[in-house]
């Protein structure tokens, strides 16, 4: 064998190497193939795993939503919605916690939630009860059209109807409601509940009686709702006097009596005997509460205040706002202010740190006024509502002084303004029409409607009363008259779309059709409220009915009629009509 530098083959580690690649490729390939199999194996199982947690998050968050343990709820949410971000149930209860919070978040769950076509009809219930709590009420509408839809007769979804039109203040609609699901349920006091509110609220004082029926009829000691029956009842005006006194002495008998009661009491007793005053002031001074705290404490010295008793007042409040809480300061300024001691008033609301800002500053307007400093008091008032805008309770205190000290355009603008927060909206429009009625400013009544019809664009009522104003004030006449139209087809005996399209199409020129709108539907004129009364007049003078129309006119009530109204009637009392 020649010596050289080849290696001997029998020496080389070459074939042993070579051999073992062969089988390496092969090998890693099995192994792969094993760790594939194992994982896609293991993958159900982990799902699987997953799923059950899931459920058992879910099962452990509907029981802690059940005990009201809201902050424990928190990390189980959060723990469901990583392990299974589109699970319905994880969903369903972020929605209910976030609900909890009054959170906007949690509107986005439940639209998540109720887009899913396995969204149950209690999820449904639950967020238009959710949405009344925070005033959304303009998105608890279309749902509770969804469920009456699906089940017309569905007593839950009825009283959910009943609600969102007291929280509006529909009361018209409210009481034709609640007599349809009494029908359907005689034995509903919730419903009876909502129907007497619907009566007292709507503005007629002859419905007043029928309320009383009715509250009297659901007083029932020892049952839900009983103190707001009661409360309620007693609160009507005109009560007979012994009918007064029975109910105070059930306001300061029962168990639980709240000082509002005891107030309610003296108020009662006053209606009934009111040369007894002084005595029954004193009465009520004597049984009144160690302690004294929260809103109560306001109803208590209005009461004092507007009996003159600013003595009691003043014995009751503490001498700084420092040394108590904030409204027992607050009814003694009052009290102070009433009386003109007004160095005393500065001295109270300095350095009182219980007082709030908007409170301090309020007050601060009322001395400038006093001063006659109008321009600060101004400038003051419209501190006090900048303060005030996130706060709805104080809001309206800014909105309410303002009125008081004649600041009408300021009033105006803070009404305008909170109509934009959705949990305002309905209230603050309301007050915008009351004042716009007023003022007759039918540019204030306009921008209110148009903001109710955003937010309950399905309101008949709220588009039947804007069409009116409309055509009232010879604004989009056409458009009116042809949404009223459909009003009337889908509601023929209601006396409001009636009379309102009657006076669109005798501003239209259709004497004839305006004539109709008296003549059909089965409509009571005669029972008719004082402004339809006036359309009517104008409609029977129009169509050369004289006599009959001066017979209508002289007998309504001028005052309750808003100036375009009593131009309608200037044609059948015989005096030209004036021009706007």
């Amino acid at each position: 064998m020649a010596s050289g530098s080849d290696p001997d083959p029998e020496d080389s580690d070459l074939p042993v190497f070579q051999d073992r690649g062969r089988w390496l490729g092969p090998t890693l390939l099995v192994l792969l193939v094993v760790a594939m199999v194992a994982l896609f194996a293991t993958r159900p199982i982990i799902n699987a795993a997953n799923r059950l947690r899931t459920r058992s998050l879910i099962d452990e968050g509907t029981r802690l939503v059940e005990q009201g343990r809201w902050e424990a709820l928190s990390n189980v949410v959060q723990s469901a919605l990583l392990l299974a971000p589109t699970n319905l149930g994880a969903i369903r209860l972020a929605a209910r916690y976030h609900s909890h919070l009054e959170s906007p978040e949690g509107l986005t769950y439940w639209q998540t939630l109720l887009s899913n076509p396995a969204a149950t009809p209690e999820d449904r219930r639950t967020y238009v009860r959710h949405l009344h709590q925070i005033g959304r009420v303009e998105l608890a509408l279309p749902e509770i059209r969804r469920l009456l839809e699906a089940e017309p007769t569905n007593l839950v979804h009825r009283m959910l109807l009943l609600e969102q039109l007291a929280l509006v203040g529909n009361w018209n609609r409210l009481v034709v409601e609640a007599e349809t699901t009494l029908k359907l349920q005689p034995g509903e006091d919730r419903a009876g509940f909502l129907l007497a509110q619907g009566l007292l609220y709507g503005g007629d004082p002859a419905l007043r009686p029928r309320a009383a029926g009715v509250l009297k009829a659901l007083k029932k000691p020892g049952l839900p709702g009983y103190d707001q029956v009661l409360r309620t009842l007693a609160s009507i005006p005109g009560l007979e006097p012994s009918e007064a006194e029975t109910l105070a002495q059930e306001l300061e008998g029962r168990v639980g009596a709240t000082l509002e009661d005891l107030v309610l009491a003296a108020e009662l007793r006053e209606s009934a005997e009111p040369t007894r005053r002084k005595e029954i002031v004193e009465r009520l001074l004597g049984r009144l509460p160690a302690a004294l705290e929260g809103d109560e404490v306001a109803v208590l010295g209005n009461y004092l205040r507007s009996r003159g008793r600013h003595d009691a007042v003043l014995a009751l409040s503490p001498r700084s706002a420092s040394e108590t809480n904030g409204p027992l300061a607050i009814i003694g300024i009052n009290a102070l202010m009433d009386l003109n001691r007004w160095d005393e008033v500065v001295a109270r609301i300095t350095n009182a740190p219980a007082l709030d800002l908007v409170t301090r500053q309020c007050t601060l307007a009322l001395y400038a006024n006093h001063l006659g400093r109008i321009e600060q008091t101004f400038d003051l008032l419209k501190s006090s509502a900048i303060f005030a805008v996130s706060n709805q309770n104080q809001l309206r205190m800014v909105a309410n002084l303002a009125e008081q000290l004649g600041e009408s355009n300021l009033v105006m603008e803070i009404w305008t303004t909170s109509m934009r927060n959705p949990r305002q909206t309905v209230f603050a429009a309301n007050q915008l029409l009351r004042i716009g009625a007023q003022r007759d400013d039918y540019a204030a009544e306009r921008r209110a409607y148009r903001r109710l019809l955003e937010i309950l664009p399905e309101e008949p009522s709220i588009r039947a009363e804007s069409d009116y104003l409309a055509v009232l004030h010879d604004d989009r006449i056409q458009e009116a008259h042809d949404s009223l139209l459909k009003l009337v087809a889908g509601s023929p005996s209601e006396i409001r779309y009636r009379a309102a399209l009657a006076l669109a199409k005798l501003q239209l020129g259709d004497r004839d059709g305006a004539q109709s709108m008296l003549e059909a539907g089965g409509v009571d004129w005669e029972k008719a409220a004082p402004r339809w009364q006036a359309v009517r007049a104008a409609v029977l003078e129009a169509n050369r009915q004289p006599a009959e129309a001066r017979r209508i006119a002289a007998g309504l009530d001028k005052a309750r009629l808003k100036a375009p109204e009593r131009r309608l009637l200037e044609p059948v009392l015989g005096t030209p009509r004036k021009t706007k």
